[in-house]
Parts: C-alpha cells; structure tokens; sequence
C-alpha cells in the first residue's frame, strides 16, 4: 500500500505524541482502510507488541476497515495480525 507514512507506526516511535508529524496525527492514529485494499502487510504496520506491567503482553492494533459504505472501527488487544487479516477478508468475502 502507498503512504506508508499514514499508517506505518514503525515509522513513529513512543511517544508517538512527539514523533507523528502534526498534519499526519489524525491518520495515523486512526486510518482507514478500504477492504479491497487491505493487506497483511498493512495490519502488521499497526501492530504493536506491548508488554506493560499489570496487563497481558502481545500484539496491539487500532485501525478502522471501511466496507462499501459500513465502517468498521477495530481495537484490537491479543489476536495476532495474521488472525486480525483473515477476519476480515472473511468478513468482506460475506458481505
């Protein structure tokens, strides 16, 4: 996918507060994805391994998917990217 910079929270280190450009912020905290254009390479760019103390540890994603004209916001805490992708192809080879 193009503009990785919209997307890609690699590109971003924590604090992300301080390292997303201002006119990127909304973008890149919440992008949007048209299913026909969603890859697995996209959903691992959103995922982010977190190992917090007092929280379980694995991967973190926050992205919406958007089918036809329904909008789907995800926040994800423990499926791996891989799970999060098949889900929703299955979900856009249903509709």
């Amino acid at each position: 996918m193009a503009d990785r910079e919209n997307y890609d929270l690699a590109l971003y280190p924590a604090p992300r507060a301080g390292s997303v450009p201002e006119e990127l912020r909304e973008i890149v905290d919440d992008p949007i994805f048209r299913i026909e254009d969603l890859t697995l390479d996209a959903v691992k760019a959103r995922s982010v391994e977190v190992a917090d103390a007092g929280d379980i540890p694995g991967p973190r994603m926050s992205f919406s998917v958007l089918y036809g004209d329904i909008l789907v916001k995800l926040n994800v805490k423990g499926a791996s990217p891989e799970e999060i992708y098949d889900i929703l192809k299955g979900i856009g080879a249903s509709l």
